[in-house]
């Protein structure tokens, strides 16, 4: 009995080390995590580019305040301004229609919500005392947060195509240094 007793106690302390070893393997890998989402976010977080989508996700709150037949054509054309002075950040000269195309490239799946929220803002209206504090703020709301998710997603695109294009050009360059070799 003395030896099971001695081999249960060194299994004992062999779980507790094992133990350990994964409790610190396991903070290892969310310190690694955490450094390269770090590492990730400041490679893609352009300044500029982020005061233009503030700047643009505020005048769509502004924008969301208006009748709702004028809202809609509001949002649509700071949004395809929006596209367009992100675009100049990389270089890229888009044309009113450009815009437009890419606008809707973008949004496909965001016209069921930018729909339905005059619908909801409508519909809060029946609601006595809280209904038109909910319908004043969900058009504006939504107008805001569209935009920036629009704006997200169009920087988004750009960078791909400017790394996919920086990949293209070294690309090239190894294939000319080898013919030229």
């Amino acid at each position: 009995m003395a030896e099971e007793a001695t081999t249960y106690e060194q299994k004992a302390q062999r779980v507790s080390a094992l133990r350990q070893e994964v409790a610190k393997a396991e903070q290892e890998l969310r310190t690694e995590r955490k450094d390269a989402l770090k590492v990730r976010k400041q490679a893609t977080t352009n300044p500029t580019c982020q005061a233009i989508i503030n700047r643009y996700s505020i005048m769509a709150a502004v924008a969301g305040l208006l009748p709702i037949s004028l809202d809609a054509a509001a949002l649509t054309g700071l949004q395809i301004k929006m596209i367009d002075d992100l675009a100049e950040q990389f270089g890229k000269n888009y044309t009113e229609e450009e815009g437009r195309h890419t606008l809707v490239a973008l949004t496909g799946g965001l016209v069921a919500p930018v729909l339905v929220a005059p619908s909801i803002a409508s519909a809060a209206l029946v609601v006595p005392v809280v209904g038109p504090l909910i319908s004043a703020v969900s058009s504006p709301a939504t107008a805001a947060i569209a935009t920036r998710l629009i704006g997200r997603l169009a920087l988004e695109r750009f960078e791909r195509e400017e790394a996919a294009g920086i990949e293209d050009a070294a690309v090239e360059a190894v294939k000319g240094a080898e013919g030229a070799g």
